[in-house]
């Protein structure tokens, strides 16, 4: 075979698919078409212009050594020099008091212990944490001895409560899981954290990223609106065949790299390929966590808070019927980089699903109403409506379904790994031959469910293309890789 007769399609415009391509242009080939079903590259990447601009999805750059997004970013001086913060500023209840700052940092700095020995392997060994524990019952066990050995009045141990209730929303938004019950401990044992500053503002929004790949890309290259609807394959062919619905002509390829949401797949395994995935692929998709996380921006005429406020977090001490059950699932309000008359709200569970379906009425009276409650002795003057709101909507949009990954517990009990899922399909008399293969964040051991996971996923699966090609000498790189892949 000739390398310029060889095609390969990469199926979702994410990071990680346009990551996929810059490898490869990067190393000389640029025999490829990127498919997207949405009418803009980046996924869950989305940039909204906004008198300055609003991150629909991803938010910041996490953390900075062994980071390949962030040393890219670096390079081009995209990375500003403010850094952002999260789940801080004033703890409020919803008598309207900020809690005394002091109990805050008692629980946090306990809880964060927790996290650190998690992330650890320290409870591994813990004979009261075996038998498939969830993270729930490591965090509710061992707070729940922390607060009997305190010795406090019967309101302060309310509010400690109450700021253990906010950590585990905070959490079940940043592990972007239903609840902590169904989450594994791996998900903090093989996640790892990037030195450096932990969250890194990109100047002119993260979309700047994504134009800097698509600027790289040949004409053509990438088809928006053009969803795939199903990938045909035969393990005795050599070819992959796309279709995209009715009236629409079908196109074969040599290799095609799926880049796809782990929402999508979990959503359309069973219809989406055929003939179906083997069965170890495909439990291993359905094993894996992906929830939603929502963000919903108000703009207000002018701040009633303070230029050094963070963020309102809120702490229920009673949580009573008298607002919708999602509304329970918003972990705080917090300031917006660069945006001084906005703040956003930040909500995960059950409830980011179930948010979706309301009215923005309906959304923008329960906010107004639980700002108006809770920074009622906060904040100096009085509380405002707002006068405009752009929210989120990531599970209802059928090519995404979610917002990020996690491990589960069933993924832990089911014995598989995440090489059932990262291994290409191949071809029956060449096993070597990659037919099908798989990238995106879910499909990062160390780095899932973060953007820079979702890159080097891209560039790995580039990189296991290039090498085959080589080993065949089908095609020979004439660049420079930006990332080294020695174990595929």
């Amino acid at each position: 075979m000739k390398s310029d007769s060889i095609r390969v399609a990469i199926i979702g415009a994410g990071i990680s698919g346009l990551g996929v391509a810059y490898e490869l242009i990067q190393s000389g080939f640029t025999n490829f078409v990127i498919y997207e079903a949405l009418d803009y590259a980046g996924g869950r990447i989305h940039t909204l212009p906004f008198g300055g601009h609003l991150e629909l999805g991803a938010q910041w750059i996490h953390g900075q050594e062994k980071n390949i997004l962030y040393e890219m970013a670096s390079q081009r001086d995209l990375i500003t020099p403010i850094e952002s913060s999260e789940g801080v500023g004033h703890f409020c209840t919803q008598d309207g008091h900020p809690i005394d700052p002091r109990l805050v940092t008692q629980v946090i700095m306990y809880l964060d212990g927790i996290k650190i020995a998690l992330s650890n392997g320290d409870f591994k060994n813990d004979t009261d944490f075996q038998n498939g524990c969830s993270v729930a019952d490591v965090f509710c066990q061992s707070f729940d001895k922390w607060l009997e050995s305190k010795k406090c009045s019967q309101k302060e141990r309310l509010l400690l409560k109450g700021i253990f209730d906010w950590f585990m929303k905070f959490e079940t938004i940043d592990n972007s899981c239903h609840n902590l019950e169904q989450l594994s401990v791996i998900s903090y044992t093989t996640y790892e954290q990037c030195e450096g500053i932990p969250l890194n503002n990109i100047r002119n929004g993260y979309s700047s990223m994504i134009e800097f790949f698509t600027e790289s890309l040949p004409d053509d290259s990438i088809k928006l609106n053009t969803p795939v609807k199903q990938l045909m394959y035969d393990l005795s062919d050599s070819k992959v065949t796309l279709s995209f619905g009715p009236g629409k002509a079908e196109e074969q390829f040599d290799h095609v790299i799926i880049t796809s949401s782990l929402g999508f797949l979990k959503s359309n395994v069973d219809s989406f390929f055929h003939p179906p995935l083997p069965k170890r692929k495909s439990q291993v998709v359905k094993s894996l966590g992906f929830g939603t996380v929502n963000k919903i921006y108000m703009l207000f005429s002018r701040p009633f808070w303070n230029k050094i406020d963070l963020g309102f977090q809120l702490v229920w001490l009673d949580m009573d019927d008298s607002y919708p059950t999602w509304a329970y699932d918003i972990s705080g309000i917090d300031t917006v980089h660069g945006q001084p008359n906005v703040l956003v709200a930040w909500i995960g569970g059950e409830g980011a699903e179930m948010i979706e379906s309301e009215t923005d009425e309906t959304v923008l009276n329960v906010l107004e109403r639980l700002l108006k409650t809770f920074l009622s002795h906060t904040v100096s003057e009085q509380v405002q409506k707002p006068i405009k709101m752009v929210r989120t909507s990531w599970c209802s949009n059928n090519f995404i379904k979610g917002s990020y990954s996690n491990r589960t517990k069933e993924y832990e009990e089911s014995g598989m790994t995440l090489d059932d899922l990262i291994s290409p399909i191949t071809h029956t008399e060449d096993s070597e031959w990659p037919l099908i293969l798989f990238a995106g964040e879910a499909t990062s051991e160390k780095f899932f469910s973060t953007t820079h996971g979702a890159l080097e996923s891209g560039f790995r699966e580039a990189n296991r293309l290039l090498q085959f090609w080589s080993k065949r000498n089908i095609f020979k790189s004439s660049g420079q890789k930006s990332l080294i892949i020695s174990d595929l």
